[in-house]
């Protein structure tokens, strides 16, 4: 009975702790089991947290760039162009002087690569006065590179030149345009600025890129020139129609130019134009239209450039071309080019203009490029010959600068 008794107590003593060693390695377990769930819970918060940063994160991205796409860009592609001149006796200046060029103010702004604007002022200098004119100002819309639709006041597509090179005086080999290129308000006799509409693009082809420009708007008019004009031709000048046309004319311009892919270097473009001009009184009338061929060819660095205009209006005909060549020597570029306008005293157009007299230029120079951006320095002799007046033998000079 005793052994019963002893065996009984010590199975009894066994149950008792396995079920108490049972007891508390449950209520471990319990606890670790509660513990990974509070673990868990806290993760998921964090997940929650993590997930609303990134959202509002994704959304303070997508707000900045919708504001800078809409935003104006102005503070980012503001620019200014001018240039300080020294001319010896010349047609434009009776004695050996300084004088500063016009400044020029540009900015342009885009939204998603497509719809582009440009603005572009001049503060110019007369007579010791100043003043503003409005030089461009248009806003355009690329559905591709072969179609460019452009709207408001921008440069004729009148040949190379007029395309290229607008006013940065920096841009240019020489110290100014060819003269007969010059804006209206300073002598010249193209229609030089338009506006409109522009259709234009660009495209590559198996035989070379070809680029167009068509363009129809308002025709230019005869101005009163109110300042005595130096080269002692007609009293008008041409001044585009901004605000209204005086006709029910309507200019129109355009330009074909191909880099054939069998010559390396060459560029070729065709251009022309019609417009009915008058004077705001209309007892002049012309209907004046003006084509030619624009050239370009660059070989072993050596670039030659022209132009050719043919003027004709019915009455009498005229034509006005230039030449230039040019090599790069280091940061120097050597230069030279002949300038000819060539008219009739019947014509009808030229003669009513007070840059429109036959005048002949020759010009060597050359230019220091104290940055390719920014400066340059150019130093050269002009012969300028006009129809019925003095010769006169030019040194000029200017500093020339883009920021």
């Amino acid at each position: 009975m005793k052994g019963f008794l002893q065996k009984a107590g010590f199975f009894i003593l066994v149950l008792l702790l396995t079920l108490t060693a049972e007891y508390a390695g449950g209520t471990e377990l319990e606890e670790v089991k509660e513990e990974l769930e509070q673990q868990q819970r806290l993760i998921e918060e964090l997940r929650k947290k993590i997930e609303e940063l990134e959202k509002i994160e994704r959304l303070e991205a997508i707000r900045t760039k919708e504001e800078e796409e809409i935003g104006p860009q102005f503070g980012r592609n503001l620019g200014a162009f001018g240039d300080i001149n020294f001319l010896t006796d010349s047609r434009e200046r009776k004695n050996p002087t300084f004088s500063i060029g016009s400044l020029g103010l540009y900015t342009s702004a885009s939204y998603r690569e497509r719809l582009n604007f440009l603005f572009e002022m001049i503060v110019y200098a007369h007579n010791n006065r100043s003043g503003v004119n409005l030089e461009r100002l248009w806003v355009s819309y690329t559905f591709s590179d072969t179609f460019i639709l452009r709207a408001g006041r921008f440069h004729t597509a009148l040949g190379r030149w007029n395309k290229t090179y607008h006013h940065a005086r920096h841009l240019f080999l020489t110290v100014d345009r060819p003269f007969f290129l010059k804006f209206e308000n300073t002598g010249g006799i193209m229609p030089v600025h338009i506006v409109g509409m522009e259709l234009a693009g660009s495209k590559e082809l198996s035989y070379g890129r070809f680029k167009y420009w068509i363009e129809v708007g308002n025709g230019p008019g005869f101005r009163r020139d109110r300042h005595k004009s130096i080269f002692g031709g007609g009293s008008y000048k041409l001044a585009p129609n901004n605000l209204f046309d005086v006709n029910h004319s309507k200019q129109v311009a355009m330009r074909i130019y191909l880099e054939p892919a069998s010559i390396e270097g060459l560029g070729i473009g065709v251009f022309g134009t019609n417009f009915k001009v008058e004077d705001t009184k209309h007892t002049i009338t012309v209907n004046q239209g003006i084509y030619g061929i624009d050239l370009r060819y660059v070989i072993a660095d050596v670039e030659l450039l022209g132009e050719f205009f043919y003027l004709t209006n019915g009455s009498a005909d005229a034509n006005a071309w230039y030449l230039q060549l040019s090599k790069p020597v280091g940061m120097f570029i050597p230069y030279a080019r002949v300038e000819v306008l060539d008219g009739k005293d019947s014509d009808p157009y030229l003669t009513n203009l007070s840059g429109g007299r036959d005048r002949t230029q020759y010009i060597a120079g050359v230019k220091y490029i104290l940055d390719l951006l920014h400066s340059s320095l150019k130093l050269q002799y002009r012969y300028d010959s006009l129809k019925g007046d003095k010769v006169y033998n030019i040194v000029e000079a200017q500093w020339a600068f883009h920021f």
